[in-house]
């Protein structure tokens, strides 16, 4: 078969980390990302997901990285405290 597509598995993604939190004071999502120099926010987890992944190819071109966003891999850690819970 001439038409199978064979990934290469030697080239690793380029991973960036995006931290996570909820701001309650504006009920927005907000995702940092410090190695490629962008904060974004979004009214939902799901939202926000989406908007991080067309925000990261743009930043990463804007800080001279010439990454394909197919080549990117983003880790997206939330972390919560109690005292920061939504409860209700």
């Amino acid at each position: 078969m001439n038409n199978v597509i064979r990934p290469d598995f030697r080239k690793e993604p380029a991973t960036f980390t995006v931290e996570v939190s909820f701001d309650p004071e504006c009920s927005m999502w907000v995702g940092e990302c410090e190695a490629l120099c962008f904060v974004t926010e979004a009214q939902t987890f799901e939202a926000l997901c989406e908007r991080v992944w067309l925000v990261a190819e743009d930043a990463g071109h804007e800080n001279g990285l010439s990454i394909d966003v197919a080549d990117m891999r983003l880790i997206f850690v939330h972390q919560e405290t109690a005292g920061r819970r939504a409860v209700g």
